[in-house]
């Protein structure tokens, strides 16, 4: 339709080749993890085969030619799932050499946990503080040198991490290519953000805690509820959205609104993205210019044993 449904983060076009750019039959597209398909804008067909390799974008166009020139004069796009699709030995082949060495990294030790940081359960992982998330923060404030974090569980199949750590283990909970950056936010910006997180949930209504439908539409955004270190906070779901944050302190004191703070965070949420609209043109401190999922590997490989801890520094309640 053209209308944004997140926070327009300079990353998908799409609509707008389809728009303003002449003589596009056909736009493959991406980035979005979105399936679409049959679908015309402004007269060029476009297709989206989702994420992870779950689908294929199938495109067919019929040729004619009139007075020498070939024009399209039919095309339809369609996405067919890849469940039960027996591989190509062939293309198998082709690749072994590669997937071995691969599979060979994924599988190196990398080092041990004293604890637990398993995830059994990604609703209540985002219910309270937990020594996976902690974990994560940790990493990020020891690597920016600063006192508050945040970070997010990126979907529901995040495993959390056992006790004998592989790279595997590290690229199956921080799954996104994402680099570090440190922002200075007013108080202000940070209970908005908090606030925003917050709305991640339905009101509560006695039932049972559930996901607000804007964090599953038009595609599941689990990775856009943060959860922090460094500060200590309240969020109650029985209170409308926008005043859920009962309690927000740092240092042993409540956060000073018209003050300022320095926070680690990821790239995507610094620049504004899931619609974190209070960091956008914030001033930033510090860019730290490697995967997350390095620092965290890296982490293990100079520590050998890390000890899971937790300081139940945040939670959420319902009356």
């Amino acid at each position: 339709t053209g209308e944004p449904t997140e926070i327009l983060t300079g990353e998908n076009q799409g609509y707008e080749l389809c728009m303003e750019v002449k003589g596009i039959d056909v736009l493959l597209t991406g980035h979005q993890h979105r399936q679409l398909a049959g679908k015309m804008i402004n007269g060029v067909l476009i297709v989206q085969p989702g994420h992870m390799g779950q689908t294929l974008g199938k495109v067919a166009i019929q040729l004619e030619n009139k007075g020498g020139n070939w024009e399209v004069v039919q095309k339809t796009s369609e996405l067919l799932s890849v469940d039960g699709v027996v591989p190509d030995e062939s293309i198998l082949a082709l690749a072994s050499t590669y997937e071995e060495a691969a599979q060979q990294w994924l599988d190196t030790p990398i080092g041990h946990i004293k604890g637990d940081m398993v995830i059994r359960d990604a609703m209540q992982t985002r219910l309270q503080d937990n020594p996976l998330v902690e974990f994560i923060n940790r990493v990020q404030m020891e690597t920016a040198n600063v006192s508050i974090s945040n970070t997010a569980i990126f979907n529901n199949q995040s495993p959390g991490l056992p006790e004998h750590v592989t790279m595997r283990d590290i690229v199956a909970n921080y799954i996104y290519p994402n680099t570090l950056k440190v922002l200075r936010i007013s108080g202000q910006d940070m209970k908005d953000a908090l606030e925003r997180s917050a709305a991640y949930f339905k009101q509560y209504d006695g039932g049972p805690i559930e996901v607000s439908p804007s964090f599953l539409d038009p595609k599941p955004q689990h990775y856009n509820y943060d959860m922090w270190e460094g500060i200590n906070y309240t969020i109650n779901i029985s209170k409308p959205v926008g005043e859920r944050i009962v309690q927000l302190e740092h240092a042993g004191k409540p956060v000073d609104m018209n003050g300022e703070y320095d926070v680690v965070m990821n790239n995507y949420r610094a620049g504004g993205g899931g619609d974190y609209l209070m960091y956008q043109n914030k001033p930033v401190v510090q860019e730290v210019p490697i995967d997350v999922s390095e620092l965290l590997a890296n982490y293990f490989l100079k520590h050998k044993t890390v000890t899971a801890t937790c300081d139940h520094n945040w939670k959420v309640i319902h009356d």
